[in-house]
């Protein structure tokens, strides 16, 4: 699948390994605020995050037109991979 990268930001298919960060956003009032959609409750985020994540993945598959990306900043994915870096 293709992915749009940046300096900054690297824009990528959603996939089910999303669904811990997703589910944080999804549930998080002050991010859905202009959302159609409102916070989905604690009790309910992971499952309702998956679902939702697997509606996106779907659509990549069948879709030519437009389609859900995943925001990753690429500073976080630099630094996780160079785990060994020490500091002086």
């Amino acid at each position: 699948m293709p992915e749009i990268e940046t300096a900054r930001l690297r824009l990528r298919p959603y996939t089910l390994d999303d669904v811990d960060e997703t589910a944080v956003i999804l549930s998080n009032p002050e991010a859905m605020k202009y959302s159609p959609r409102e916070p989905i409750p604690q009790d309910q985020v992971k499952e309702a995050t998956q679902q939702i994540l697997e509606f996106f993945i779907q659509h990549w598959k069948h879709s030519t037109n437009f389609n859900f990306w995943c925001p990753t900043p690429v500073l976080r994915t630099w630094l996780r991979n160079r785990s060994n870096l020490r500091c002086a």
